[in-house]
């Protein structure tokens, strides 16, 4: 596939490139700066807590991910990674979306790159990594009643969202929820 490149005005040496994948379901955009020590990556997945069948699914999705993929069976092996080479990675669910995104010394941008698609294509969901990572939703639910501006994010999606709309759910979810649409 040809990329067309653009170039802004001004002394810049950073190239812009715009491309769509899968025909025009994914749009892209490219910045190359051959100075940059540090390289970047983002995705948003459509998929997010309004979306859930049960409160909080996507968010534990959002942890299971990174857990071990088929190319890339050893879980965390995507953290060690970035860390051994400069990065770090964080994600977050919110209410349309799943947004992941990672930074890593620019010399590893492409097999970082290898190991969030590995990630984000075949994820394993290992039965063990699922309980642990259900007590880390759980504790992050935890830290967050403690905090104000959680509680009265809470409270204004019961308030507008009402009990029959997908705004009002429990989107971070905890272990309680989980299990018990589960089980």
């Amino acid at each position: 596939m040809e990329v067309p490149e653009l170039h802004l005005a001004g002394d810049s040496p950073r190239s812009y490139h715009t491309f769509s994948l899968f025909g025009s379901s994914l749009k892209c955009c490219v910045i190359s700066d051959p100075h940059a020590e540090k390289a970047a990556a983002s995705v948003a997945v459509a998929a997010g807590q309004l979306h859930d069948t049960m409160p909080g699914i996507a968010h534990l999705t959002e942890h299971l991910v990174f857990m071990g993929s088929t190319s890339f069976p050893v879980e965390n092996e995507y953290d060690t990674f970035l860390q051994q080479n400069g990065g770090h990675s964080n994600a977050y669910t919110d209410l349309e979306v799943t947004c992941f995104y990672f930074d890593v010394a620019a010399a590893k941008l492409h097999p970082a790159l290898d190991r969030l698609a590995s990630a984000l294509s075949e994820p394993l969901l290992k039965v063990d990594s699922l309980e642990r990572e259900l007590q880390a939703v759980d504790s992050e639910h935890a830290k967050n009643i403690t905090q104000d501006h959680w509680r009265i994010h809470q409270l204004s999606r019961q308030l507008l969202g009402g009990n029959n709309h997908p705004f009002s759910n429990f989107g971070t979810g905890n272990k309680e929820s989980l299990l018990q649409e589960a089980g």
